[in-house]
């Protein structure tokens, strides 16, 4: 996706099961950058940013559980 994306986040009831929200990245430092505004902001760490080829050669991530407990993926993946 070239264009515009918007994720909006409301209150409501939590979902079960959980969700797995993966958002697309644009290098490891926004990787990173992101990872650490969702820990400052309440997020809790799910996986510290890093390599994870044991997904694929390149697969740059990092995962938070939010509020809710939903696992966010922060993914870059090297060309």
């Amino acid at each position: 996706m070239d264009g515009i994306v918007a994720f909006l986040i409301t209150e409501g009831n939590v979902t079960k099961p959980h969700l797995h929200i993966c958002l697309k990245a644009t290098g490891k430092k926004a990787v990173e950058t992101a990872y650490q505004g969702a820990i400052e902001g309440g997020g809790r760490c799910n996986g510290r940013p890093g390599y994870r080829d044991h997904y694929e050669p390149g697969y740059y991530a990092a995962f938070i559980f939010d509020p809710d407990g939903h696992n966010i993926e922060i993914l870059f993946r090297e060309a």
